[in-house]
């Protein structure tokens, strides 16, 4: 094999082992589609957006300095949503049959550095219970946050609506990605397999390396084979030859034959 691959070298080998490439990007197109539409269940995301104020003083009158505060307080308000005295009341008022560690990982927070209001986004299967528990959550913080800390006030800016479309599995991209990877897997087993084979298939690796080139065989297919080789001949019946002795007696009988009618024409 050459060891030098150009990208004209690269692209005959891709368009030579096509059907090797087809058929990796084709199996795993269908086996991606059979999990993101058949077995993957499509989760649902709704959000509840609140804002919380710690001041005491008018909106009017609140400073940079009382925002920062504020701002620095986001992620213990959101840490305070995680904990039991939370999420119990959530997965009672909701009749959800998740343990705490399940309904940590369905919540997740949206907010910016910047801003004092934030996200809190629940994921489920069922869009409606996906927007219940957010609402829930949402409500239970705002009624026990004064309890734990000294909060002014926790607005719900916007309760969750269900969502007709799911979140995930992201259905176009993982198609995508399907046939991308289906790609790169097939080009990794062409490219491997010319590496590894050592058999020169061309004159010019021969060239190359400075060897004589004494000829070539082309390579034909078993159709060609066939119809390149020609009919045998059919053998011809051979005549019976008679055995010597029977040709020798029958040639003495006939010279006495002639001699004897030679005899009696004399006579005559």
């Amino acid at each position: 094999m050459n060891g030098n691959i150009t990208l004209e070298n690269l692209l005959k080998l891709l368009r030579k082992n096509l059907h090797i490439l087809m058929g990796w990007m084709i199996g795993s197109f269908a086996v991606t589609a059979l999990f993101t539409f058949f077995i993957i269940e499509p989760q649902y995301e709704s959000i509840s957006r609140i804002v919380v104020n710690q001041t005491e003083n008018r909106m009017s009158n609140i400073t940079s300095a009382d925002i920062m505060t504020n701002i620095s307080l986001m992620r213990t308000y959101q840490n305070i949503i995680l904990e039991p005295i939370i999420l119990e009341e959530v997965i009672e008022v909701t009749h959800t049959n998740k343990s705490l560690d399940e309904m940590r990982d369905k919540i997740k927070f949206q907010n910016d550095e910047e801003s004092l209001v934030f996200g809190i986004a629940v994921t489920d299967k069922d869009p409606l219970k996906a927007a219940e528990i957010a609402n829930v959550t949402a409500e239970t913080f705002q009624e026990k946050i004064g309890d734990i800390l000294p909060v002014n006030s926790v607005t719900i800016l916007s309760e969750a609506m269900p969502k007709k479309t799911p979140t995930s599995p992201k259905v176009l991209l993982n198609l995508l990605l399907s046939i991308l990877l289906g790609f790169l897997i097939g080009f990794m087993q062409v490219f491997l397999r010319n590496l590894l084979d050592k058999r020169v298939k061309s004159s010019e690796i021969i060239s190359e390396l400075g060897w004589i080139n004494l000829g070539s065989v082309n390579e034909i297919s078993s159709r060609e084979l066939k119809e390149t080789i020609l009919p045998i001949p059919k053998r011809k019946r051979k005549q019976k030859m008679r055995p010597r002795i029977e040709r020798e007696g029958l040639e003495e009988a006939r010279y006495v034959r002639q001699t004897k009618e030679k005899i009696k024409t004399n006579e005559s």
